[in-house]
């Protein structure tokens, strides 16, 4: 019964975690304590303040929903999954992508037919 707690709570809480808005993340001293009590792992809390900062850092890319008002006073709700696969390439791929868009910006396409 144990094992199967050790292994539902941790997935559950990363999971309420998950679907909070970001600013809901912040892990304090006590809720670090109480899940290392629960028998959460070292690495699973590591993730899970490493995710934090994350979202800290960079508020787009938070996994969740929040609500920002644009410049006429609307409300709206932008979902996130997370930062996208292309905040992930190297600085190399980042370059030839940014060298690819250049390329095409400055091209010309004659759209005359012979």
């Amino acid at each position: 019964m144990k094992r199967i707690l050790r292994t539902i709570v941790p997935a559950c809480l990363i999971g309420l975690l998950g679907i909070l808005p970001a600013t809901v993340f912040a892990l304090s001293p006590e809720q670090v304590i109480a899940l290392k009590k629960a028998g959460v792992s070292e690495e699973t809390i590591r993730l899970m303040i490493q995710q934090e900062d994350r979202a800290q850092k960079n508020p787009d890319d938070a996994i969740g929903r929040r609500e920002i008002k644009d410049g006429q006073g609307n409300t709206v709700i932008i979902y996130s999954t997370g930062p996208s696969p292309a905040s992930e390439k190297s600085d190399e791929e980042r370059k030839k992508a940014e060298n690819s868009w250049k390329m095409l910006q400055n091209m010309v396409i004659d759209g005359r037919s012979k």
